[in-house]
């Protein structure tokens, strides 16, 4: 509104100026076409150098001047009014502008007081949901936290499972070890025995052997001597029934 009445304020007053002289100059136009036509009769009729030349030039001049001063009035009633007017339009906008800029300040205020509502149940969402986020995350941190003991109390308890399977197993394998060299050194006693032993038999059984063979030859002896008895005998037998 501003601008515009900035913009019409010059435009309205820009047609006042010169208001008037259109009229002004037909006025002065017509009373001195008047005093010239009366001056002009006057001449006519041998009268110009009378005192009724300047009588008729003075109520010409009065008259003229009644005119312009009527002109005049009546231009400066239509600027009165018209400044009055464009005081009353002034006014006008400017009661407008002022209650625009206060509708304007009351609408700004409002959509303030909107924001900082906003902002300030934002906040308290933003606070409230920081809360549980830190109370999830604490109960989080103690759920990790027994599991992380849970955890450390398993990995020891096998840890502890592990150290005795280990030590059993190195106190198996100690027995295992000791086992094997009592088994290596009885195997070595046992082979040596056995060796000692086998020679014995070897040799018992060499002299057996010995022995069987002198009784194979005995026998055979024996028997070569008692086949050769009976054969005697058999051909004593048989002299004896020859004729």
């Amino acid at each position: 509104l501003a601008d515009d009445y900035d913009q019409h304020a010059p435009l309205a007053t820009g047609f006042l100026d010169g208001l008037g002289a259109t009229e002004l100059a037909r006025i002065n136009e017509k009373f001195a076409a008047s005093l010239a036509t009366q001056l002009q009769q006057l001449t006519d009729r041998g009268l110009y150098s009378s005192a009724v030349s300047v009588d008729i030039t003075a109520r010409n001049t009065r008259d003229r001047n009644e005119e312009v001063v009527a002109l005049n009035d009546r231009l400066n009633r239509e600027q009165f009014e018209n400044q009055h007017k464009l005081y009353a339009e002034q006014a006008g906008m400017r009661d407008r502008t002022m209650t625009g800029r206060d509708r304007m300040h009351g609408v700004e205020q409002d959509v303030r007081g909107s924001h900082v509502s906003q902002i300030t149940n934002r906040f308290g969402l933003q606070q409230s949901a920081r809360d549980r986020t830190m109370s999830g995350q604490d109960r989080s941190h103690a759920v990790f936290q027994g599991v992380y003991g849970w955890k450390a109390s398993q990995i020891t308890s096998v840890y502890q499972l592990e150290q005795a399977n280990r030590d059993r197993t190195l106190s198996a394998q100690t027995a295992l070890h000791g086992l094997r060299d009592a088994n290596v050194r009885l195997g070595m006693d046992t082979k040596m025995r056995l060796y000692a032993a086998g020679e014995a038999i070897k040799r018992l059984v060499i002299e057996e052997a010995g022995r069987l063979h002198q009784l194979r030859q005995a026998i055979t002896g024996w028997k070569t001597t008692q086949r050769d008895t009976l054969l005697q005998q058999v051909q004593a037998i048989k002299g004896e029934f020859r004729p």
